[in-house]
């Protein structure tokens, strides 16, 4: 019998006041950007925001869905392309913020004009079981854009109003990307 290997996937909640300004101004953009998403078909609302090592702009996207499905847009997909877009190629990135819940649900957070910001939990003593993550597709995007670095941190906000954050290599234990097609 094969030996059973196990790998933890580790996450933080955090106090608003663990986070950086940078932190704050992406989870900020992935809020503001989450607004416009368009879900008429899953009615759940994604924004995301990130940052690279290239720029100190703030790339923001959100999901826009299709009848078709395949054809969907996903949010963490239309920030990272539109980095790709503006940097490119060699764009890499540093960091991801993503805000998400169902439609209707008003994520309980409030922004005030410098960037100062506290959150009132709608149940604060409700666990957080598991961060607000990409999905595999977005993982897979997020692995190819951030240069094999591990540690590129995603940062959520829980529908809850809770801060998690986590590593892309915590978050997509069992990568695939350039390097096992051997290109560097």
């Amino acid at each position: 019998m094969a030996e059973e290997k196990t790998k933890t996937v580790k996450f933080s909640i955090l106090e608003p006041d663990e986070l950086s300004d940078e932190d704050m101004r992406l989870l900020e953009a992935a809020y503001e950007v989450r607004k416009n998403a368009q879900a008429p078909y899953s009615h759940y609302l994604v924004g995301a925001a990130v940052k690279t090592w290239n720029s100190d702009e703030i790339f923001t996207g959100c999901n826009v869905e299709r009848a078709s499905y395949t054809q969907t847009t996903h949010a963490e997909q239309s920030a990272v392309d539109a980095a790709v877009k503006k940097i490119g190629p060699k764009m890499k990135l540093k960091k991801v913020a993503i805000v998400s819940a169902p439609e209707g649900v008003e994520i309980p957070i409030s922004f005030v004009e410098d960037l100062e910001w506290t959150i009132q939990f709608a149940h604060p003593f409700d666990p957080v079981d598991q961060p607000n993550v990409p999905c595999g597709h977005c993982m897979q995007i997020i692995w190819e854009n951030c240069g094999g670095d591990d540690s590129v941190e995603l940062l959520a906000i829980h529908q809850s109003g809770s801060i998690t954050k986590t590593t892309i290599g915590d978050a997509f234990p069992w990568k695939f990307g350039p390097r096992d097609l051997g290109i560097e």
